[in-house]
């Protein structure tokens, strides 16, 4: 988050973007950067527990949650598609996950694990799908850096509290972990500034849907990486929550190629 921030901050200076001053813009903005916070921090602790692409299908459920949150918060219809695709997220992450009570299994102690790294990916999800409610929320008229900025800004308070209160703050000794933590916020800031301008320049339903992408990326730089192969149920549970996934951004994008008509 520290990185993100740094790396931000000099873009605002230079291109001399007004902070808003609209009170109800900033408590948006905030409700942005700690759901976006909460979201980063469970997917992290989820990779930890479970694999990188396990951890991501799970967390890419998250359109599905969207579509529950906009009919509560911004009063959009709920279909019954959505109710089924819903079944159909759920029935990905029992796979995904393979609980012990379904599936069987001796490694009690790894089937937990892999259930509590679940447990929070879906965690994850639920906040990533409130951060679309907070942009939406936003609607225009705000400079795409602002709300990164926001969000690093949370994100660097509730680290800071969290590492305080649970006295877990350490300082990476080896310079490999502090080059691949330096990277880690390069690449965050690079990704929060194309997946912001893309927003901007794309429709919602095209950007989730090539979003989507990521989990398959994950699968192949975690078999380079950790020679990880997952089993066929991961795979078809993985492909239950993209296709859901896609479903809702096609829905959509139907919705709205409809009423433009």
């Amino acid at each position: 988050m520290l990185i993100q921030l740094m790396g931000v901050a000099p873009l605002l200076v230079c291109k001399n973007v007004t902070f808003p001053r609209k009170p109800l813009q900033i408590y948006w903005l905030v409700c942005r950067g700690v759901t976006g916070s909460f979201s980063v921090i469970c997917a992290y602790f989820a990779v930890q527990h479970i694999g990188v692409g396990d951890a991501l299908a799970i967390f890419f459920s998250n359109p599905v949650f969207t579509v529950f949150f906009a009919w509560m918060f911004l009063r959009e219809k709920l279909s019954p598609i959505d109710l089924l695709l819903a079944v159909f997220t759920v029935s990905g992450v029992v796979l995904i996950v393979q609980p012990s009570f379904i599936f069987g299994g001796n490694n009690t102690h790894e089937k937990h694990s892999r259930i509590k790294g679940a447990a929070v990916a879906l965690v994850g999800a639920v906040f990533a799908a409130l951060v679309y409610i907070c942009l939406k929320k936003l609607k225009t008229g705000i400079h795409l850096l602002i709300p990164i900025f926001y969000y690093a800004l949370c994100g660097i308070i509730i680290s800071s509290v969290s590492l305080s209160i649970l006295q877990a703050f350490i300082v990476p000794q080896c310079r490999k972990d502090r080059i691949i933590l330096f990277l880690i916020g390069a690449f965050a800031v690079v990704g929060q500034l194309f997946f912001t301008k893309a927003v901007q320049l794309e429709k919602a339903a095209y950007i989730a849907i090539i979003r989507s992408l990521d989990v398959v990326f994950s699968f192949i730089f975690e078999y380079f990486a950790f020679g990880r192969i997952p089993n066929l149920k991961v795979v078809a549970g993985t492909m239950l929550i993209l296709s859901s996934a896609v479903c809702v951004a096609v829905k959509k994008m139907l919705a709205k190629s409809n009423k433009s008509q």
